[in-house]
C-alpha cells in the first residue's frame, strides 16, 4: 500500500531548532529566493543584487549584471560607507541615509495599511452580500442553520420533487417498452461545461507593456521581500536586497539592517567591528536607535503585508 502524502503543509514561522533541517532549508530557500530574484530581473528589466550570510557565516550572492555594479550603484545614491568619505561627514552621511530608509519604510507601511484597510471594508461588504443572498435563497444555506419553518418547507418541497421524478421515472419506462428502439438522453453536449485552463506558467520573457511592467515589478518585488523575510527568521540568516526598478528608483531589504551587511561584503569581513569609525557613545546610540526603528519597521511591513495576503485569499473564498 501505497504511503499517503500530507501533502503541502504551511511551515510554521520560527526558528528552527535541528541543525541538519536547518542547513536544508537554507539551500533550499535561498535558491528559491536567487530563483525568484532572477525571474524578475528577465521579466522587468529591473536591476537586483542579493548577498546572504548563511547560519555558517558562509557568503552567497546573486546579482544581475553583478553584485558589485548593483552595490556600487545604491552605495553612489546612499553613500554611507566610511572608506568613501571623509570621517568628519560620516556621521552626517548615515544620519541622512537612515532617515531616507525611515521615511520610505512609513510610506510603504502606510500604503500597504491603506490596501488592507480597503480590503477589509471590501470583506465586509461581500460578507453582507452573502447573508443578503443566502436570505433570499434560504434554501441554499446549510439545514442547521434553517428555522423550524424553513424545514418543513423544505420538506414539502423534497416530497413534490420526489413525487414528480417518479412520475417522469414511470412514463420514460413506459415509452422504453413501448418503443424499445428509442433512446433516451440526458442534456446536451453543447451544455457541456468549458474546461478550466487552471493556474498557467508565465513565460519568462521581458514584458513590452508598461503598464503591466510596472504591475508585475511591484508584485514581484513585495513577494521577493517576502520570500527573504522567511530564511531570516526559519533559519537566523542575514540578508540584503538591493533593486532597481524599470524606473531606475531604489528599493532595499535587510536583515538585521542593509548597511551593516553591505559594509561587511564590501570588507569581505563576516564578523564587522561595528563600533569602527565612531565618534563617541553619542553616535553608537544614534546609530542604535536608528536601526531599531528600521528593523521594526520591517518587521511591521511584513507582517501588515501577510494580513493583506490573507484578506485577498478571504476575499476569493467569499466571490466563489
Amino acid at each position: 500500500m501505497a504511503k499517503k502524502s500530507k501533502g503541502r503543509q504551511k511551515v510554521e514561522m520560527v526558528k528552527m531548532a535541528n541543525e541538519s533541517n536547518l542547513q536544508v532549508t537554507f539551500s533550499k530557500r535561498r535558491s528559491g529566493l536567487f530563483k525568484k530574484a532572477s525571474e524578475l530581473c528577465t521579466l522587468c528589466g529591473a536591476e537586483v543584487g542579493i548577498i546572504v550570510f548563511s547560519p555558517g557565516r558562509r557568503v552567497f550572492s546573486f546579482g544581475h549584471p553583478s553584485v558589485e555594479a548593483v552595490m556600487d550603484r545604491f552605495l553612489s545614491r546612499n553613500p554611507f560607507n566610511p572608506h568613501l568619505h571623509p570621517p568628519s561627514g560620516t556621521m552626517q552621511l548615515i544620519e541622512a541615509h537612515r532617515n531616507a530608509t525611515v521615511r520610505e519604510l512609513n510610506t510603504d507601511l502606510t500604503q500597504v495599511m491603506n490596501q488592507l484597510e480597503a480590503e477589509k471594508k471590501r470583506r465586509d461588504q461581500l460578507n453582507q452580500m452573502t447573508r443578503v443572498s443566502q436570505a433570499q435563497c434560504w434554501w441554499e444555506a446549510p439545514m442547521d442553520e434553517m428555522q423550524m419553518p424553513q424545514l418543513d418547507q423544505l420538506k414539502s418541497s423534497l416530497v413534490d420533487l420526489k413525487m414528480n421524478m417518479t412520475k417522469q421515472a414511470d412514463r420514460v419506462l413506459i415509452q422504453n417498452t413501448l418503443n424499445p428502439n428509442s433512446q433516451f438522453f440526458v442534456g446536451s453536449s453543447s451544455q457541456q461545461p468549458k474546461p478550466s485552463q487552471g493556474r498557467q506558467k508565465i513565460a519568462i520573457a521581458k514584458i513590452p507593456k508598461r503598464n503591466n511592467l510596472q504591475v508585475t515589478f511591484s508584485k514581484r518585488r513585495s513577494g521577493l521581500f517576502k520570500k527573504a523575510s522567511e530564511p531570516c527568521t526559519l533559519c537566523g540568516v542575514e540578508i540584503v536586497i538591493i533593486v532597481f526598478s524599470p524606473a531606475n528608483k531604489p528599493f532595499s531589504f535587510g536583515h538585521p539592517e542593509v548597511d551593516s551587511i553591505v559594509d561587511c561584503f564590501a570588507a569581505r569581513n563576516p564578523y564587522p567591528n561595528f563600533q569602527a569609525g565612531s565618534t563617541g557613545s553619542t553616535q553608537q546610540l544614534v546609530e542604535a536607535h536608528r536601526n531599531a526603528n528600521v528593523q521594526e519597521l520591517n518587521m511591521q511591513l511584513t507582517q501588515v503585508v501577510n494580513q493583506l495576503e490573507a484578506e485577498k485569499k478571504c476575499e476569493k473564498h467569499l466571490i466563489k
